[in-house]
């Protein structure tokens, strides 16, 4: 421990203050101090000082915890859902219930005029066609208002826009269809970037959610829907890192069998006739 003696004010006798060695002190304000050993006794003469300035850091109130709630659940009916879109540069009504017959991917994204957002937006765009061919439709979805959506497809790629995209913009200003899939902030005042695919037959077959910050990986998501296919077309389940490659080679194996097999028979009636002839000669 040392003492430092700070001047008073008026010029009384300077007030003799005990800090510890080990503390770090800003300091401001030159002026003078003595030191004093841990005895009180005085062991240098005057010198120059800094005094130490007090930081007070503000304290941090809790944020308030946000329960977040969802109708949407794996192997259940999807969340059914009516709200107006942009459609082709036309605003319009869809309805869930309109998708019955085919899987539909409910692709909800954050904002408009938002760059991570119109990447996956023009990305989606750029792919609708390989999706349809899986029998599968792309509906967007955002807490903008169909104006907003309307705005946003006519600007231009180049300017930040989606440029008249070739999957439907639903829009949700009620946050309503948000809140029923679980995937409204209430904070932000906006969604996650949330993905859920539906089946023919309206059950929810798979879902992800991701951060804001993060563009999510279109390949990945038409692979999930081929699998999907596959698994309800043969009634089987299909293993990690699967894809349409692993079907093709299961139905190349299934072929070389079949020839196998016609092989195998082929011989076996060769054979059988042989044997005939054989017992025919010898009687």
């Amino acid at each position: 421990m040392f003492g430092i003696f700070f001047p008073a004010e008026g010029g009384g006798a300077p007030t003799p203050v005990t800090v510890d060695e080990y503390t770090s002190v800003q300091c401001i304000d030159a002026g003078t101090y003595t030191n004093i050993s841990s005895e009180g006794n005085p062991v240098s003469s005057t010198e120059t000082y800094h005094q130490p300035v007090q930081r007070h850091h503000p304290i941090v109130a809790p944020q308030p915890q946000v329960e977040l709630t969802t109708k949407a659940i794996v192997s259940r009916q999807a969340p059914p859902w009516k709200a107006t879109a942009i459609v082709n540069g036309h605003v319009t009504r869809l309805d869930l219930a309109d998708y019955r017959g085919r899987y539909l991917i409910l692709f909800f994204y954050p904002q408009d005029f938002n760059r991570v957002c119109a990447s996956e937006i023009n990305a989606l765009s750029d792919r609708v066609a390989e999706f349809r061919m899986a029998q599968t439709e792309i509906v967007a979805c955002s807490v903008d208002s169909h104006l907003s959506h309307l705005a946003w497809g006519k600007l231009s790629r180049q300017d930040g826009g989606v440029g008249n995209p070739k999957i439907p913009l639903l829009a949700d200003p009620t946050h309503s269809i948000a809140k029923d899939y679980g995937v409204l902030l209430p904070d932000k005042g906006h969604s996650l970037r949330a993905t859920y695919i539906i089946d023919k037959r309206g059950i929810l077959r798979a879902m992800n959610m991701y951060d804001t910050v993060i563009g999510r990986g279109i390949d990945e998501l038409l692979r999930t829907i081929k699998a999907l296919l596959y698994s309800d077309e043969t009634e089987e389940a299909v293993p990690a890192d699967w894809s349409p490659s692993h079907q093709g080679q299961c139905m190349a194996n299934v072929k070389h069998v079949i020839i196998y097999l016609k092989q195998i028979i082929s011989c076996l009636v060769i054979y059988y006739f042989l044997v005939i002839n054989i017992v025919l000669i010898l009687h």
